[in-house]
């Protein structure tokens, strides 16, 4: 995902499940501050969904938007904004098989 850094831009994926992810650990959010986490499969505070119009990812749960600091250094959660260029995420691999596979919309 572009916005992270350059050290976890290659890494990040989004799973089938709705999880952004990196090996074992996820993005995490229970309604304070965004988190790594180790993933643990029951979705709730690491479900994520990603418009492809938009670029926005949002939470499944809260229904806010993934944004980047100004600064680049933190993610936050703030409601979604369609003006706002910290809350656009780019995925630069997407597997049109997959998605088709698992039902998930096409960008």
């Amino acid at each position: 995902m572009n916005g992270v850094s350059e050290a976890f831009d290659e890494y990040w994926m989004m799973s089938k499940d709705g999880e952004i992810r990196r090996d074992e650990t996820c993005i995490d959010y229970a309604g304070e501050n965004v988190m790594v986490f180790p993933c643990h499969g029951m979705k709730g505070n690491q479900e994520w969904r990603y418009n492809h119009q938009t670029g926005r990812v949002y939470h499944a749960v809260s229904q806010k938007c993934l944004e980047m600091t100004k600064d680049g250094a933190k993610l936050r959660m703030e409601p979604c904004d369609a003006n706002n260029k910290y809350q656009q995420w780019r995925f630069k691999q997407y597997n049109e098989e997959k998605a088709k596979e698992y039902n998930v919309p096409l960008p």
